[in-house]
This record gives C-alpha cells, structure tokens and sequence, in this order.
C-alpha cells in the first residue's frame, strides 16, 4: 500500500483533501501532520470506515527530528500550507512561507 503525508490535514483545506483522497483512492495509506492551532479541527476529517488507512501525528514540520524519518519512508509526500494567512497574522507570513517551504524540500528527500 503507498503512502501519503499530508501536512496540515487537520485545517479547512487539508481536511477537505484527506476526506475526498481517502474515498477515492482506496490504495493509500494518509499520514496526517498537524500542530494543531487555533484553525485546525480534527472533527473536519470524515474517515468514519477508512481508520485502517488513516494516522494522525501531533506535531509541527518544523521538527525533523519527527518529520524526516517520516518522508524517508513515504511514496509520495503532498505539502498542504499548514496554516492560515490572515490580514492580522501578516507578520508572521515568514514563518508561514518557511513552514511551508521546509515541507517542499521534504519532497525532494523522497525522490
């Protein structure tokens, strides 16, 4: 069975991937990477019948020391923006933009 790791799967759009993928194609097992924050919910995800394929991790991609072992072993890796930009969080767009790119450079271990 291949696998996936979908950062951010807890969040509006992540969510919305992981309940479409995981009725779709029936051959993947989704990891799930979430820090869980204030725009994350976990009740999003529609996985009722598809928990042998399903895994949730708490945790943040920014930690390697979590994340690596976890591309290394993957067949393919979806970076999803763990986060939500929002006018009044403008300041910390750099961090957003650097989470997001640390998930990109992931991909490329995979290859």
């Amino acid at each position: 069975m291949d696998s996936i790791l979908v950062t951010g799967g807890a969040g509006f759009i992540g969510a919305n991937f992981i309940n479409y993928f995981i009725k779709k194609y029936r051959h993947y097992f989704i990891i799930n990477l979430d820090k869980l924050t204030a725009v994350s919910n976990l009740d999003n995800l529609e996985i009722s019948g598809c928990e042998s394929r399903y895994e949730f991790i708490h945790g943040d991609i920014c930690d390697s020391k979590l994340v690596k072992p976890l591309a290394l072993k993957l067949s393919k890796n979806s970076p999803l923006l763990s986060e939500k930009i929002l006018g009044s969080t403008i300041v910390t767009l750099g961090n957003v933009v650097d989470k997001n790119f640390i998930c990109f450079s992931y991909s490329s271990i995979v290859k």
